[in-house]
């Protein structure tokens, strides 16, 4: 885990970024956006494991984990509610997927460039469109993995789904899994609202072309 810990003085907008919560329990997940901002998905479920829902707005951000949830933007010590900075990885080779000791911290996938990310995450902010948060398929790693790379299905979810089969099968097998988990992901569309509709269309929609056959992007 510690190998992707980094000081804020190297945080660079657009980065995927979490923290782990709860002595490690879980992680949370966000794109950096500049100016010590942070874009991510929270359920209103989130205050039950956090400090950060105790009712009382932040001063610098406004934020207050009693009130906001959804697609929100906050400070980054909101964000990090406590916890130490991790930057999640993109484009690692099979060797260094398969050596992670737990999901959530790498893809496989290349990222998508900055600007794209954080239009992306700015576009879902705005609108507060990336649906119902649920933890196995809808959560705040698939926001940020999303904002990257327009790719779904969270590391986080995957790796705690098989956790009892890496407990029966061993750690290559699991690892293993993960990996063709993560070569997988659906490339969707990017959500983006259409203003006065609430429907959505991709990047390439937007400027009135149309995108190609994505495939399950292997």
């Amino acid at each position: 885990m510690s190998s992707n810990t980094i000081n804020r003085s190297e945080l660079k907008p657009g980065d995927h970024i979490y923290s782990y919560r709860q002595a490690y329990t879980y992680s949370h997940h966000g794109v950096y956006v500049g100016n010590e901002y942070v874009i991510h998905f929270t359920s209103n479920k989130a205050l039950l494991f956090s400090s950060s829902g105790s009712g009382t707005p932040c001063p610098n951000c406004g934020y207050d984990g009693k009130a906001h949830f959804g697609v929100i933007k906050s400070c980054l010590d909101c964000f990090l509610d406590g916890g130490k900075l991790y930057r999640y990885q993109y484009g690692v080779n099979v060797v260094k997927f398969m050596t992670q000791i737990r999901g959530g911290t790498c893809s496989s996938h290349a990222s998508d460039e900055a600007s794209k990310v954080i239009r992306r995450a700015n576009t879902l902010y705005e609108g507060n469109n990336f649906g119902d948060y649920n933890l196995f398929n809808n959560n705040c790693e698939d926001f940020a993995v999303y904002c990257k790379t327009e790719r779904l299905i969270s590391g986080q979810a995957v790796g705690f789904t098989a956790f009892t089969t890496a407990l029966v099968v061993g750690g290559f097998v699991y690892n293993l899994g993960r990996y063709v988990y993560d070569k997988t992901r659906d490339r969707k569309k990017a959500l983006k609202e259409r203003a006065g509709t609430g429907s959505v269309c991709s990047d390439d929609d937007a400027d009135g072309h149309q995108k190609g056959d994505q495939g399950w992007g292997l």
